[in-house]
């Protein structure tokens, strides 16, 4: 049965405001979590509830729970609705959930203040196949002397959050296309005000993904640019974690929810109209702009290279003081 509820107006707004409070939970979570319990049998289901921001690229897991992939996998799957990424790792610290749907972006600044997160699957990522258009990108009025990237330099751009996946790959569009990004204003704008800030001049441009960035070129905005294509080819831009504890204690759920997530995006990657009824389903993004965004890039085989281009663009544009290493920040990646 589908879950329908609203859209959050900035999840990823939120979850990078409250990245530090999970620190503090964090603390709390390693004394009171409920996730001790015994492993799996191998010849049994296990159960996995998992956390999910309802957005364009969490289709797949419920195209897989539809299509009976985690039950192939061994997984007797639970989904429930989450507000914020922020709001699904402090459900995975205290033991409400199993995994959670994140962006790579805050998922990574959560581990390096101390939150005690994996990535277990991948969400979606950049495409590797350069036919296969990314969604999103960054709008200006259409009387703007904006053409390109490199023309935002001195100009104001709003994203939906300061340090947030939107904010990093803008920074490195700008300096891709030749531009200088440190020349470039940016604020922080919820999604939903995005195109009415754009209208009334009070930014000269937005960065942002569906729908919202197909409502802003559908209210008289023109496209000056592709937005999280900046992040690199196979980057990662959205995963599902877990905690390091339930990693460690629960090795058979992973590896099978980590396989039916991995048919699941297969199988999403292969059947576009599968897609976009399972994103109508989920969420309330309206009919018209499902039927003509583009889609995200499933993610069927989450490896540490793809969680590394982000950590290392993050060091780049000084959203982390430090790297990380991948290969720690992904379960089961160092056995």
């Amino acid at each position: 049965m589908a879950h329908r509820f609203r859209i959050p107006a900035s999840p990823r707004r939120a979850a990078a405001r409250c990245v530090g409070l999970l620190v503090a939970v964090s603390l709390l979570a390693a004394c009171g979590s409920s996730q001790g319990a015994e492993p799996a049998s191998p010849d049994d289901p296990v159960k996995v509830k998992v956390g999910v921001v309802p957005a364009a690229p969490a289709a797949a897991i419920y195209l897989g729970e539809e299509k009976g992939f985690f039950t192939d996998a061994g997984v007797d799957l639970k989904t429930s609705p989450a507000q914020t990424g922020a709001a699904v790792v402090a459900s995975l610290l205290n033991g409400e959930l199993d995994s959670g749907y994140i962006s790579s972006v805050v998922a990574v600044q959560a581990m390096v203040k101390g939150v005690p997160i994996q990535f277990a699957a991948g969400g979606d990522s950049v495409p590797t196949d350069p036919s296969r258009r990314m969604y999103g990108g960054v709008v200006v009025r259409e009387d703007s002397p904006v053409r390109a990237p490199e023309d935002l330099a001195g100009r104001t751009v709003a994203v939906n959050a300061l340090q947030g996946v939107d904010h990093l790959a803008a920074l490195a569009m700008v300096d891709k296309a030749g531009g200088d990004s440190a020349k470039v204003k940016f604020v922080e704008v919820p999604y939903p005000e995005q195109a009415s800030a754009l209208r009334a001049g009070r930014v000269d441009a937005v960065a942002g993904t569906d729908p919202f960035y197909s409502q802003a070129l559908k209210q008289g905005g023109r496209s000056v640019g592709k937005l999280l294509e900046a992040l690199g080819p196979g980057a990662l831009v959205s995963g599902y974690v877990v905690t390091k504890q339930y990693a460690a204690k629960h090795q058979e759920e992973v590896k099978r929810f980590a396989e039916g997530m991995s048919q699941s995006s297969s199988h999403a990657m292969d059947h576009d109209g599968q897609v976009r009824k399972a994103i109508q389903a989920h969420t309330e993004i309206p009919a018209d702009i499902v039927a003509g965004m583009n889609l995200p890039t499933f993610e069927p085989k989450l490896d540490t290279e793809a969680v590394q281009t982000v950590i290392d663009l993050m060091v780049t544009y000084k959203f982390i003081d430090e790297p990380i290493d991948a290969q720690q920040a992904v379960a089961g990646a160092g056995r």
